[in-house]
């Protein structure tokens, strides 16, 4: 699979996913779990319709809530990066762009 490259840009695309992206398609997600009209349910063993998938969710005591949760993760500082000839150079941690190197 490594080698057919189709393939492996394919799940690149699927797995390398911009936060808000992410966060958005997990909205959406949760938006059409809560207003679904046609999800199925089985009880005793017979199959019926559920008029909302929410009123499945609470019968089982489960709520989905429509916003996200904002945690801040650690922010660590940035690492120096050591060059030949003692020469030491950093990046911007929030946009990863160089700082052009300096003399130790």
């Amino acid at each position: 699979m490594r080698n057919d490259f189709t393939v492996m840009k394919d799940i690149t695309a699927h797995t390398r996913v911009y936060p808000a992206a992410r966060a958005n398609g997990v909205l959406s997600f949760v938006t059409s779990i809560t207003n679904s009209a046609d999800v199925k349910k089985v009880r005793c063993g017979v199959m019926c319709v559920c008029s909302h998938m929410s009123q499945e969710l609470e019968s089982w005591n489960i709520t989905l809530d429509t916003k996200m949760l904002a945690v801040e993760g650690k922010v660590l500082p940035a690492e120096a990066i050591l060059f030949a000839k003692g020469v030491k150079g950093s990046y911007d941690p929030k946009t990863g762009t160089p700082i052009s190197p300096l003399l130790c």
